[in-house]
């Protein structure tokens, strides 16, 4: 995901404008209290968090680029005017199209 979704252009627009963004090891450090809290049982896992620390959704799993934006999109309607998972380019020659 970090190599092949999370680099794409229309992934990383989308989620830089209307997400604070950050990826933490699970499985050390500050990683392992935050698992727990937020009950993350499976890797890789995305929380959707408010500012006050309260869970609104996760999402789990390996997902191809377009499968990722749509979820976001679904939760948070008013995120953007029209869905940018129908506006993807196809991948660059050799690159994948997701995991």
């Amino acid at each position: 995901m970090a190599k092949k979704v999370f680099t794409r252009q229309p992934v990383a627009s989308y989620f830089n404008t209307y997400f604070i963004n950050f990826m933490v090891d699970a499985k050390k450090g500050e990683g392992i209290q935050l698992a727990e809290k937020y009950q993350v049982t499976s890797f890789p896992t995305y929380l959707f968090i408010d500012g006050g620390g309260t869970l609104i959704q996760t999402m789990e799993g390996a997902l191809t680029e377009k499968a990722f934006l749509r979820h976001p999109e679904k939760l948070f309607p008013n995120t953007t005017n029209k869905p940018l998972s129908q506006n993807l380019q196809p991948p660059l020659r050799g690159e994948a199209a997701g995991l």
